[in-house]
């Protein structure tokens, strides 16, 4: 319990002291799930890479707290396990996610920790967050609380067609 306070200060440390920078144009995009607040992931992964970015090389990173560790080697799952106490990766996976550049990082979360704090480190263009709260990590903001009517993802095509971004 003292451990997860600890790990918990630390990284909402490190999501305050870093904003995000872009350095170069690419086209590829980052998407960060919460499994638990999303009940048909599977419908929202083909909906984004066959309607949404057809062009695009899309990289998802699926954060589940229920998922074991042998689970997490064979998928792009991670839990609150691949962090560390002082907010250090454990998982090879998060530091691959955080190393590319993306033209968009897309988070589905509300206002998890360990999401919110993959998302201020990731260097992306622009960042969409779609939270149950305002957010100073994303550029934009969706605020509710179900990610997956089709309300989102009309508001979703709406601000990435009006950056230009598809």
């Amino acid at each position: 319990m003292f451990l997860k306070l600890i790990k918990d200060f630390f990284i909402k440390k490190r999501i305050k002291n870093k904003m995000h920078v872009f350095s170069e144009k690419t086209n590829k995009i980052a998407i960060l799930i919460a499994v638990d607040e999303i009940y048909d992931i599977e419908n929202l992964k083909t909906w984004l890479i066959q309607d949404v970015f057809i062009n695009n090389e899309v990289s998802f990173l699926l954060f589940d707290e229920s998922v074991s560790k042998e689970k997490t080697l064979n998928s792009s799952c991670i839990s609150s396990k691949s962090f560390g106490w002082n907010a250090v990766y454990k998982d090879d996976l998060i530091t691959q996610f955080i190393k590319n550049n993306y033209q968009v990082l897309i988070s589905f979360s509300n206002n998890n920790l360990y999401i919110n704090h993959i998302a201020q480190r990731v260097q992306a263009q622009y960042k969409f967050g779609f939270t149950s709260r305002n957010n100073a990590i994303f550029d934009v903001s969706l605020i509710g609380t179900t990610f997956a009517n089709e309300e989102y993802r009309t508001e979703l095509l709406k601000y990435i067609k009006s950056f230009n971004i598809i």
